[in-house]
């Protein structure tokens, strides 16, 4: 990756909006039949404009994982996730490691407050490579992942390095995943040369990837509190879920299932009714995006809404079939995106869906309600504070 599409001066010079946030190669999206573009696919494309984002489904991964044939023994999962959140992924990285690279480092929170990248290089030179190293906490990562990686020691830590079919010649990436769940700390490294010259092999960045991950892999597994709580109305540390008693009230003939924590600001609340013939599932999530627009694909309707102090877009998906009964989500800007970094809104998304439990093709499954979207909405607001 060179520096074209960041402007007309290096990164160095332009200040956080020139650092690429990290990505992973694209879910593979799920067909509509007779349509070219399928509504799951419309929703997955809704993640870059910062709408979608409740809805990730939860078997994906970076080489397209689904669901674990063999899931790893189950552990206290909400902890995992609050001890997560209970730590700040900047102060993990390794600046004594770093300085290998160059003498000057910017640090930024990514892709939902759980990741942190740092860029390394020489402040204002342009003709230096630069050099981005991304820690995640709490990626999904089962079994079947594992099998298709390829697993490695680092100390005493048992470490898996991403393979894929066409592997990037600049990029590296490792999984250290948490003991006994289906989770892992994924590293990403990077190296990126100056605007104008034309990508080029890097081929110690695995090697250079192991390493630091192997300085790092004591502290990420510890995750050591943060030493200092956020200031202010923020989403930072804050548990999507800590309302559900509430959220379960507006829903009184109902039974409530357990937390599902798909990634730590990202949780789903079941629901289920024997005498119906279809589930609720209440999603909840914070984000770190482009602010949403009213954009809308296929099958879907988008609108400005107002909860609370907040602004926001509703977005409601139809189903697929009978069988389906499709969403509705509000994404709210808590605070917005500024100037030098476009993707840096802070969001919150909360939505419902229902879908069949029966196979009975002729049985018809109710549209989400978007009135009982905006009452979980308040309720949630509220727990986030003014």
């Amino acid at each position: 990756m060179s520096y074209e599409g960041y402007g007309s001066q290096p990164p160095w010079q332009q200040g956080p909006s020139a650092y690429p946030p990290q990505s992973y190669p694209p879910v593979p999206p799920k067909k509509r039949p007779g349509l070219i573009i399928g509504v799951i696919a419309a929703v997955i494309l809704l993640i870059s404009v910062g709408i979608a984002t409740a809805f990730i489904a939860t078997g994906n991964n970076d080489n397209g994982g689904s669901e674990s044939k063999k899931s790893s023994q189950p552990v206290d999962l909400t902890a995992l996730m609050a001890r997560i959140r209970a730590t700040d992924p900047c102060a993990l990285h390794n600046l004594d490691f770093l300085k290998r690279f160059g003498p000057d480092h910017l640090f930024r929170l990514v892709n939902g407050f759980n990741s942190c990248h740092v860029t390394a290089g020489k402040k204002g030179d342009p003709n230096r490579d630069i050099f981005f190293f991304t820690i995640t906490l709490g990626e999904y990562y089962d079994d079947n992942s594992k099998e298709k990686d390829k697993l490695e020691n680092v100390g005493v830590h048992q470490v898996y390095q991403q393979r894929f079919k066409n592997p990037p010649v600049d990029t590296c990436y490792y999984n250290l995943p948490y003991e006994k769940t289906d989770f892992a700390v994924t590293l990403k490294a990077l190296r990126s040369p100056p605007r104008g010259t034309a990508d080029r092999n890097w081929p110690e960045r695995c090697q250079i990837a192991k390493e630091y991950l192997g300085s790092i892999a004591d502290n990420v597994l510890a995750l050591p509190p943060r030493e200092k709580a956020p200031e202010g109305r923020t989403l930072i540390g804050k548990d999507p879920c800590a309302q559900r008693n509430e959220l379960a009230a507006l829903l009184p003939d109902w039974t409530p299932g357990s937390p599902k924590y798909l990634r730590p600001y990202n949780c789903e609340l079941p629901f289920t009714k024997q005498s119906e013939p279809y589930t609720l599932t209440m999603k909840i999530s914070w984000d770190l995006n482009v602010e949403p627009s009213t954009k809308a694909f296929s099958g879907q309707t988008a609108k400005r809404i107002h909860i609370g102090d907040l602004g926001g877009v509703q977005l409601v998906v139809s189903g697929l079939d009978n069988s389906d009964g499709g969403s509705c989500s509000n994404s709210m800007t808590l605070q917005p995106s500024d100037q030098d970094v476009t993707d840096g809104a802070h969001l919150i998304h909360v939505g419902l869906a229902t879908k069949t439990t029966t196979r009975d093709s002729q049985t018809s499954v109710p549209a989400a309600s978007c009135d009982q979207v905006d009452k979980a909405t308040e309720i949630v607001l509220r727990g986030i504070g003014s």
